[in-house]
């Protein structure tokens, strides 16, 4: 079975519409079964400084991350 790549404009939208859900109280793993993802993929794209790196930086930061692995 093949991996399935998302584009990190995917990415950020995953992770905006989880944060808007955790602030509604479910739990990751709730959360990641609706967004279709696995909670270890949930906890790697999102670093501990995501809300304070800008946009831009951050989709640099993530595609030199998915280029290593």
């Amino acid at each position: 079975m093949s991996r399935k790549r998302y584009t990190p404009e995917q990415i950020i939208g995953m992770l905006r519409e989880a944060e808007v859900r955790l602030s509604q109280g479910e739990t990751v793993g709730v959360i990641c079964r609706g967004l279709g993802v696995s909670e270890q993929s949930y906890y790697r794209w999102t670093p501990c400084e995501t809300s304070r790196v800008p946009q831009n930086n951050f989709l640099s930061a993530l595609l030199l991350t998915r280029s290593t692995c």
